[in-house]
């Protein structure tokens, strides 16, 4: 047997172990985007437009009752109604309730749709605030309906109050449909780079 011949590595019991290259590290890429996500992005997109075309006609209307007060368009008595700083708070108000959560809804939308992390986040926070909102109307709903107003407020009161029950678990959908989609650890993968091997990373470099 000749000593010259070196012993293969595989039946080498002193020879250190190989490196493994297939090694993970992280990335950008990230998996294919699904048709769920999407659509939680499309519901963001809807209500962000909405909400600001909203906006828009409020604050319109505001300025025209406005117009007509200081030009004496309106009777006085629903002038009074809208004298001093009475329209300006209505109109601050507006877009407390509607401009802002629109523009947090775009923002969703545009992070779902890019898959970036904060648009997840964004998510959660805006399914968070529907979520209150969506209580809030269930609330007042129940309160008006066991109240002294429903006894004698006939039909009129019973169809605002089934009306803002109905409103408020449409609302509930939202964070119903956001929490149960991106919490699911198949699409929580969107937003996160997919694994690549050391040899992918050498070549890229």
């Amino acid at each position: 047997m000749n000593d010259n011949t070196p012993t293969p590595v595989e039946h080498n019991p002193f020879s250190s172990p190989q490196v493994d290259t297939t090694a993970a590290t992280a990335t950008d890429e990230k998996s294919p985007p699904s048709g769920m996500v999407l659509a939680i992005a499309i519901v963001n997109l809807i209500f962000g437009v909405l909400g600001i075309i909203c906006t828009g006609f409020s604050v319109f209307g505001f300025l025209m009752i406005r117009y007509q007060v200081s030009n004496g368009g309106m009777p006085a008595q629903q002038s009074a109604v809208f004298q001093g700083s009475f329209i300006w708070y209505m109109i601050i108000g507006t877009v407390c309730v509607y401009f802002l959560p629109s523009v947090g809804f775009l923002m969703t939308a545009l992070g779902l749709i890019y898959r970036k992390q904060w648009g997840g986040i964004m998510a959660f926070i805006m399914g968070a605030l529907m979520t209150l909102v969506g209580l809030y109307c269930i609330g007042i709903g129940i309160w008006v309906s066991l109240g002294p107003a429903a006894l004698g407020g006939g039909q009129d009161t019973f169809i605002s109050v089934i009306g803002v029950l109905i409103m408020g678990l449409a609302i509930l959908v939202y964070p119903n449909l956001t929490y149960g989609v991106l919490l699911r650890k198949k699409y929580v993968a969107e937003f996160v780079g997919s694994p690549k091997t050391l040899e992918e990373d050498a070549l890229d470099a």
